[in-house]
């Protein structure tokens, strides 16, 4: 394991003129930069770096290649600083026992995951914005109540030891088609107390996998819940737009509190996604009181 510093002169990853010490980083090494550093280029994946750490950094990170953060052990850091044009993955694998702490700084993300991996943690320090994909499929994410916007989230099957914490955070989502996706059969864990999952995109559709939610918030036009979900509040904040939200026929939502955003001019709209063929709402006990709503092969029971 050594250190690696972004040189003055800068240029490509594989450079190793890149390179203060005059070698590229190779698998457990730690890179840092000062304020003197100059631009980098990720122009090839990297090894599996044990941390990232630009703190001073004010050059330009650039380049689509994958940036692979992956400690054996211990706590150690992801950080971003200076600016940031690179687009590729941000790929953090910590193994069992071990911690990555990831810093964005204000500064966007093109892809962000955490590997297939069973027991290690990737522990959010602030905000993180992802211009695309937000994929964890192994180990553990926790948010610690910081902010997440990007344009979709994916969590596949077959990854029994995740454990997704978003306690207490807002998740902002913009894709106008599959931007919320638990794959049915995720045996993992989902921790959503206090949090709120907002979906932004046109057409953009939620596929909840059956899990239990906090708050969630739809707030776009044709968007569509798939599955059968259970939702603190289901917020229909669609009121006047022309097809409102769908629903997959044949499910059933179960909802604590149901709200919307309609009045006398401008009903929010709730349909199934098949004419004909009904939906379920369902409170599980008490009842619920909703106006200006304009409701479509929909049955609802208590």
């Amino acid at each position: 394991m050594a250190s690696r510093t972004i040189s003055d002169a800068g240029g490509n990853w594989n450079a190793t003129t890149s390179w203060t010490e005059g070698a590229v980083p190779v698998a457990g090494d730690d890179v840092v930069a000062t304020a003197t550093s100059g631009n980098l280029v990720v122009n090839v994946a990297t090894a599996n770096l044990n941390s990232f750490d630009l703190t001073g950094y004010v050059g330009t990170l650039s380049g689509g290649s994958a940036i692979n953060v992956r400690p054996a052990s211990g706590t150690t850091a992801c950080l971003l600083a200076g600016t940031i044009t690179w687009t590729g993955y941000l790929n953090l694998g910590p193994a069992d026992g071990a911690t990555v702490n990831l810093t964005c700084g204000g500064k966007t993300l093109g892809h962000a995951q955490i590997m297939n991996i069973p027991g290690g943690t990737v522990s959010q320090q602030d905000a993180m914005v992802i211009t695309y994909d937000w994929s964890p499929s192994g180990g553990t994410w926790l948010t610690n109540g910081y902010s997440v916007s990007a344009s979709e989230v994916y969590i596949p099957d077959g990854v029994p030891t995740l454990v997704w914490n978003i306690t207490n955070s807002t998740i902002t989502l913009s894709k106008t088609s599959d931007a919320f996706t638990i794959v049915t059969g995720f045996s993992g864990t989902l921790t959503t107390t206090g949090s709120t999952i907002v979906m932004t995109g046109v057409g953009g559709r939620f596929k909840g996998g059956g899990k239990t939610y906090n708050i969630v918030t739809f707030s776009a036009n044709n968007q569509l819940i798939q599955d059968s979900n259970t939702f603190g509040t289901l917020n229909v904040n669609q009121a006047g737009l022309a097809t409102g939200l769908r629903f997959t026929a044949g499910t059933t939502q179960t909802v604590t509190t149901f709200a919307t955003n309609g009045y006398a001019s401008n009903l929010a709209k709730i349909l199934s996604d098949t004419a004909g063929t009904a939906f379920t709402l369902t409170t599980g006990s008490a009842q619920i009181s909703e106006d200006y709503m304009s409701i479509q092969d929909s049955t609802v029971t208590q």
